[in-house]
């Protein structure tokens, strides 16, 4: 039970890690990298993705360290939470709200 509550509360608080992350980091020193996000793509990436791809590899460092040793449940729980934002976020973020790959349209008015 301990294991499903850390990864569920890892997975609600991302919501606001996010939030902050993008108002106080992207949105200021790292302006460099994100403003990528916020112009006209022209080709498949961006550099604004290198954030998702570095978010990731630290979960899967984490995960890896934590899946080596069982006294290390809770941090695998903490990763799997943030995990299970992030494939989440990024399916809904880049996939619908971006368009990221070309896929028929769906329309979801609470999205909207």
């Amino acid at each position: 039970m301990r294991f499903i509550l850390i990864m569920v509360a890892a997975f609600v608080a991302m919501e606001f890690v996010s939030y902050l992350a993008h108002r106080y980091v992207y949105h200021g020193f790292l302006w460099v990298l994100h403003k990528s996000h916020h112009t006209p793509r022209k080709g498949l990436f961006e550099l604004n993705d290198l954030f998702p791809l570095f978010f990731s590899l630290v979960s899967i460092a984490l995960m890896w360290y934590a899946v080596g040793d069982p006294g290390h449940s809770d941090i695998l729980a903490l990763t799997l939470g943030v995990t299970m934002y992030g494939v989440i976020y990024s399916t809904i973020h880049d996939l619908y709200v971006h368009r990221r790959v070309d896929l028929p349209p769906i329309r979801i008015r609470y999205l909207q």
